[in-house]
């Protein structure tokens, strides 16, 4: 199925902008699928509250559909879905119209403070409602999804530089002083970043470097992994920027990659850059320190990924050990 969005971003302290996508590439051979369909909003860099779209729907033959997927001679009806999920927040929406003739829209909006990161817009069709009699092997069930299409993406928030991204990382085998350590971060010349990871304790190799997008133990332990590894390497990157901020002459510039560090925690934590320099002075409280660290494990969202680990684990009977 197709999917076609007109959305329309509404800033506080600049013009609006609009965005206009498929999830599909018209005119291609074979009417190719764009799978990377994607607004990427943060690249505006605007301050913004809400944003409205129009989403239209288009099933190329919709009595196929029909003829595949419901039971001979019931008219049970079908309905164009759209599924908006931001995992970040875990923020759900989903809207509905009439699949019809094989075309439909419809109009929808979300605040600013429901999202963060990734929104996924999904389209579907899913049952209407329930078949006036049920024939095994075909679709039975209120709301079961009967079709789908490729998703179209809002990137709201530039994603956040982890392990891997933006850093160097290397694997090397750390020296028995520090055999049990997992990482090493280090700064280059105030250039360039590299992360160093023990091959000491080689289970851990092909989790870190799982490169897969499925939901599975490993990759739950990966993005574990990188949260807690994320949070820490950030607070260092923070006061190494800080320290050499409060260094410079006044008209001086600083180095590119600190301004960057401080530039990135700032727009993401939403706290001014002075301040995040001032938490790591010498007079600063260790309070402050603190609580930016949390706010880090929050926007890194340390625990749900933990949680996942643990739900995902397998229950164990009544009385095992």
């Amino acid at each position: 199925m197709k999917l076609d969005v007109e959305a329309h971003l509404d800033g506080e302290h600049t013009a609006s902008a609009a965005f206009h996508k498929t999830n599909w590439l018209p005119g291609a051979t074979a009417g190719l699928v764009d799978a990377n369909a994607a607004w990427d909003v943060y690249l505006l860099d605007v301050s913004w509250t809400e944003v409205t779209a129009r989403c239209s729907f288009l099933v190329d033959d919709p009595d196929g559909l029909r003829n595949t997927v419901l039971p001979p001679a019931q008219d049970t009806p079908l309905l164009f879905s759209l599924l908006l999920r931001c995992d970040n927040t875990r923020w759900r929406k989903a809207v509905t119209c009439p699949l019809g003739s094989g075309s439909g829209s419809v109009d929808l909006s979300f605040a600013r403070t429901d999202v963060a990161g990734d929104l996924e817009l999904q389209p579907l069709v899913v049952l209407g409602a329930p078949p006036t009699t049920t024939v095994t092997g075909w679709a039975c069930r209120k709301a079961a999804k009967v079709a789908t299409g490729f998703p179209v993406y809002l990137r709201l928030d530039q994603p956040l530089q982890g392990p891997g991204t933006g850093i160097k990382v290397e694997w090397h085998k750390f020296d028995d002083r520090i055999a049990k350590a997992l990482y090493d971060l280090q700064i280059v010349d105030d250039k360039d970043v590299l992360l160093r990871l023990n091959n000491r304790h080689p289970t851990l190799k092909p989790v870190i470097d799982a490169t897969s997008k499925a939901r599975n133990q490993k990759t739950l332990v990966r993005d574990c992994l990188f949260s807690l590894i994320a949070g820490d390497v950030w607070m260092h990157l923070a006061d190494a920027a800080s320290n050499s901020a409060r260094e410079q002459d006044e008209g001086e510039e600083l180095p590119q990659l600190y301004d960057r560090i401080l530039q990135i925690i700032s727009r993401r934590l939403e706290i001014d850059r002075e301040e995040v320099v001032s938490l790591f002075g010498s007079d600063s409280d260790m309070r402050g320190r603190a609580e930016l660290h949390t706010r880090l494990q929050d926007y890194l969202s340390v625990a749900p990924k933990t949680e996942d680990i643990v739900l995902a684990m397998p229950a164990k009977a009544a009385g095992g050990d």
